[in-house]
């Protein structure tokens, strides 16, 4: 439910003057579709995570120039120490923006199923990052 806040705003004023290139954040997270985690356990798996956070929404994966998509990597990072461990937190990245803005109030204070005692934390990424460039053909 709940509609989109844009419909009672009262006339212009969003638009600046001589902006010209500077383009405003306008709506990001209608399409941040990239959620971070915390609160993992230091030996926790990307397959582990994209089993538990796949029940509301395809994981989105990466796409290679080689292989079938299905075996493309999912787009799941797991931050690690210098000793390889995790550091307890993790970006993982849905093909759905609407998955990805319920996946906060569907997994926060959940566990995963081989680490109990482990309560993760879920809310939508900062995305100000990769713009790919990979240009194809």
């Amino acid at each position: 439910g709940g509609g989109d806040r844009y419909g009672s705003g009262g006339g212009g004023g969003d638009r600046y003057g001589n902006g010209g290139s500077s383009q405003a954040p306008a709506k990001v997270e209608d399409t941040n579709n990239k959620i971070y985690i915390t609160g993992l356990p230091p030996n926790v798996k990307a397959e582990e995570l994209q089993e538990k956070f796949g029940m509301i929404g395809v994981v989105a994966r990466k796409k290679q120039k080689r292989g079938y998509p299905d075996q493309w990597p999912f787009k799941i990072n797991i931050y690690t120490g210098s000793d390889g461990k995790c550091k307890g937190d993790a970006s993982l990245t849905y093909e759905d923006p609407n998955a990805a803005q319920s996946a906060s109030g569907f997994f926060t204070g959940s566990e995963l199923d081989n680490h109990p005692g482990f309560t993760l934390t879920v809310q939508m990424a900062d995305v100000k990052e990769e713009a790919p460039r990979e240009e194809y053909g």
